[in-house]
């Protein structure tokens, strides 16, 4: 670097070093660390805020469930049929999209994701406002659930794309709390400040108008690559045909696919588990506002309150067992999520067993059920992007997704039915059970590695 180039670099303003699109020409090592810092962060919150609007368009339906089974006449298993439609498309999509994710321009996948599913909840608001059909509502959030899965593969291609493995399970956390974000974003504008005063349909077409607002914001706030704004790659440790960032021919993509994510036990058990960790997730996310009401008592106002501290408490746990899987667990997430998911049976017990529980006691086990049920829901993915590596990220996340939204059976028409025929004890007992299973799959994977970089190729 001659002296007139290490002039320009250090005359270059902070704002254009950090947050422009193109590098500029001379600057220093400690300068470019700054600024791929920067785009780094800048990644994993347009990611987070993009992400958890897309839960705003997808959870405000649990909020209406009680307003809409009043208003068109429908059963716990009508409702239960809707959910478990939407969810397994979801995951059909999910997975499907995951292939084309690892193929595509992340950022104008997302973008035009979020600008379909908001269109789609527009549509639904409208629909409820002149129409009453069970089957026409069914069939457009069927729709909204297929779009929704285009969500999620880019937010995961972005990430490994700019996030090395030693640092994911931390820095993944902080994204993946966009799930809570986004359905406790739901919870409150759509429970507090839409139903009470426009009414059920407007917890849908409002919604939507703001998601169409996020999809501006994430075109102009992410970008796929680091090479995209004159970055290199992170430099991964390790196996270097897993590592390097070099393009692969379609056979050569199909090949890796099925060695590195179908063939990959490590894969498979923590897709496995991710069914019983969402059967448990959905059962308190989709039902639990009315389960408060209808099992424990609760007034609408106290069941609000304790969704909305569930997911919260769900928050901290992403970020606090990401950052316990990578600075105390070497990175082994399987072992964290074990771990976490027997604390969950705990707390879930005593909602079974001890009877005339108040508002304060129910207030503060569902809050530590959040607690460590979303390490393992956050851990999943990242034990299965560092297992599948970045090369494959969307498409194991596909994987884990179909077996997740899978789950909306038992989550879904499964609770809905049981509630109707024998109430929510047993329901419950169902729940917990879920949650014991998926115990017992992490299990499996005790002995896993933190990732696949380090390993020899012949292991796989």
């Amino acid at each position: 670097m001659d002296q007139a180039e290490t002039q320009q670099g250090a005359n270059v303003s902070k704002f254009r070093l950090l947050f422009s699109d193109k590098t500029p020409k001379g600057i220093s090592q400690k300068q470019l660390e700054a600024r791929y810092s920067a785009w780094e962060w800048r990644t994993i919150i347009v990611c987070l805020l993009g992400y958890a609007t897309f839960y705003l368009v997808r959870k405000n339906f649990s909020i209406a469930i009680p307003d809409m089974k009043e208003g068109l006449g429908l059963s716990g298993t009508d409702i239960g049929l809707i959910l478990t439609l939407q969810g397994i498309i979801y995951g059909v999509s999910k997975f499907f999209h995951g292939f084309v994710g690892d193929r595509v321009n992340a950022r104008i996948f997302m973008v035009s994701a979020l600008t379909m599913t908001a269109v789609a909840n527009i549509i639904f608001g409208v629909t409820g406002l002149v129409v009453n059909m069970f089957a026409v509502f069914a069939v457009i959030w069927s729709i909204n659930g297929w779009i929704q899965g285009m969500g999620v593969a880019p937010c995961n291609k972005m990430l490994a794309n700019w996030v090395p493995p030693s640092e994911l399970a931390t820095k993944m956390s902080i994204w993946n709390t966009a799930h809570s974000v986004g359905a406790g974003g739901a919870l409150v504008i759509c429970g507090v400040f839409i139903l009470p005063y426009l009414g059920w349909q407007a917890c849908f077409w409002l919604p939507g108008i703001i998601a169409l607002g996020g999809a501006v914001f994430i075109w102009f706030g992410i970008r796929d690559t680091p090479e995209s704004v004159g970055l290199p790659h992170p430099k991964i440790e390790g196996n270097e045909e897993l590592a390097n960032d070099e393009p692969m021919s379609k056979k050569e993509f199909r090949d890796f696919i099925i060695k590195h994510v179908f063939k990959n036990k490590i894969v498979w058990i923590v897709t496995i588990a991710n069914f019983f960790i969402y059967s448990v997730r959905f059962s308190f996310l989709d039902w639990g506002y009315t389960i408060l009401q209808g099992w424990k008592g609760l007034s609408e106002g106290e069941a609000v309150t304790i969704v909305t501290c569930f997911e919260l408490t769900g928050i901290a746990g992403m970020v606090v067992w990401g950052f316990v899987t990578d600075k105390f667990f070497a990175g082994l997430g399987i072992r964290v999520s074990l771990l976490c998911m027997l604390f969950t049976c705990i707390f879930l017990l005593p909602l079974l067993v001890v009877p005339g529980l108040g508002f304060w006691s129910v207030l503060i086990l569902v809050s530590l059920i959040g607690l460590f049920m979303y390490g393992p829901q956050t851990l999943v993915g990242i034990v299965a992007i560092n297992h599948a590596t970045k090369k494959a990220a969307a498409t194991a996340i596909g994987l884990t997704g179909i077996f997740a939204y899978a789950s909306t059976i038992v989550s879904g028409i499964g609770i809905g039915m049981i509630e109707t025929h024998y109430g929510w004890d047993a329901a419950m007992w169902v729940v917990l059970g879920l949650a014991m299973i998926g115990a017992l799959v992490f299990a499996l994977g005790w002995f896993a590695p933190a990732n696949a970089y380090n390993e020899p190729e012949n292991k796989k």
